[in-house]
């Protein structure tokens, strides 16, 4: 869901590209952790075997909010979901608001870690997107995977294209990653 609904912008600035990273991961996990249950009910059964965030929603008020006034619903979704994102105190969250503050948490990071590049990655996305909407797919597909290898032969270790960026972020990806295996493991 991320990258099909995201725009991208010609020359953004740091703020505007922080915004829309956030909003994007609030839409993004709205819609498929939540919003999804309301749109396809039975969806909720056949899904995992533990309780999930979308459950405290799950109930005969929000389904009526729902059918009867869906943008409120969506707004109180997404009020709900940023407070755990940034505010809501931890000593008073459960263990599946916790992990949602700790993506956002890595969400952080990661804007840190893009802050000298994240013009270059946007430009060339804006390209992507706007080329291929104009109905240049493949022309624009194959230059976009030559920026790709480009970027990837200036990584004389292994080839890897934003090597210095994956190697800032990596950490805080796997160290979460470790950390969500063991807390489930263990609930």
């Amino acid at each position: 869901t991320h990258a099909a609904t995201m725009p991208y912008m010609q020359g953004i600035g740091r703020a505007a590209f922080n915004e829309k990273m956030q909003r994007n991961e609030l839409e993004a996990s709205v819609m498929s952790e939540i919003a999804v249950y309301f749109e396809m009910p039975e969806l909720r059964e056949a899904s995992f075997d533990h309780p999930i965030y979308a459950d405290r929603f799950l109930n005969e008020f929000t389904r009526a909010l729902w059918r009867t006034n869906r943008s409120v619903a969506l707004e109180t979704f997404r009020t709900m979901r940023r407070h755990v994102m940034i505010s809501k105190p931890e000593h008073e969250m459960d263990m599946t608001e916790i992990w949602i503050r700790r993506f956002a948490d890595q969400n952080q990071a990661y804007n840190v870690v893009w802050s000298d590049r994240y013009v270059e990655i946007e430009n060339a996305m804006a390209a992507l997107q706007t080329r291929t909407a104009l109905g240049h797919r493949g022309e624009v597909g194959s230059q976009f995977q030559a920026w790709l290898e480009a970027e990837a032969q200036r990584d004389k270790e292994d080839g890897i294209p934003f090597r210095e960026e994956a190697a800032l972020f990596s950490p805080f990806y796997w160290t979460n990653k470790r950390k969500y295996a063991e807390a489930m493991s263990s609930s």
